[in-house]
């Protein structure tokens, strides 16, 4: 019966152990008035945090805002303080990642007015984004690779129609979507649950993916996802959309 007893306490405390903050807890589009509560309960539910996650904390109140329809112009320059961090920790790291990412829904966000710039003057899209004037920093996304650009033809429509749309995207991250985009419909929720395992006294979170298995400490990448930060029983990741935790 003690042992019983034991065993079902100390599956209780690992049960205690896995929840992780509420501090990123998934979130869609916000309205207007839910911002404030959003952001005080990212706030009380980081306080006892360690304050090496206090760079993700930012992070996420910063992606709030974003979901609650702030202007560019009123997150960007947030975004690329982040870009520009000269830290070479996993969180860092991880978190300059996603950062591009927003930066990069940013640009495109500038291109498109340059576009539709050069479709009003001429009823069509450009072959090339050259062609519209597109130089300096707009001409390669936050990675410094090339956009993937080229015009497209309305769904349903004839060749002719070729160049009355367009296709944008980080030349190498093509699912970066725009802001709009990526505000309507969020990208799926990650359904991770990875195993912990102990190798040479470190705690390694092995991760079963479509691609197979993957091993991995903070600072390590599955799929596009970054891991940030292994606590007691979770761990905080961020891939190109937002920031989010996984139990083991």
């Amino acid at each position: 019966m003690l042992l019983r007893c034991l065993l079902f306490l100390a599956s209780v405390g690992a049960a205690f152990a896995a929840a992780p903050p509420a501090v990123w807890e998934a979130s869609g589009k916000l309205a207007e008035g839910e911002l404030a509560p959003a952001l005080k309960k990212v706030d009380e539910a980081a306080a006892p945090l360690p304050t090496v996650l206090t760079p993700a904390v930012n992070f996420q109140r910063l992606l709030l805002k974003i979901r609650a329809g702030a202007p560019v112009a009123e997150w960007r320059e947030e975004v690329q303080k982040f870009t520009v961090e000269a830290d070479k920790s996993p969180m860092a790291m991880g978190l300059r990642e996603l950062a591009f990412a927003w930066e990069a829904r940013a640009r495109m966000a500038d291109l498109d007015g340059v576009l539709r710039k050069f479709y009003r003057n001429t009823v069509r899209f450009p072959g090339k984004l050259a062609e519209a004037g597109v130089t300096g920093t707009l001409a390669t996304d936050p990675w410094s690779d090339a956009w993937g650009y080229s015009p497209a033809k309305p769904k349903g429509f004839s060749e002719k129609f070729s160049s009355q749309r367009y296709t944008l995207a980080p030349g190498k991250h093509p699912q970066v979507r725009s802001v709009e985009d990526t505000l309507a419909a969020p990208s799926p929720a990650r359904n991770w649950k990875p195993a912990a395992r102990e190798v040479s006294g470190q705690r390694v979170l092995e991760f079963r993916t479509m691609a197979g298995s993957v091993a991995t400490q903070a600072g390590g990448k599955v799929e596009d996802a970054t891991v940030l930060y292994v606590g007691d029983g979770w761990a905080l990741l961020a891939d190109l959309e937002r920031l989010f935790t996984v139990t083991f």
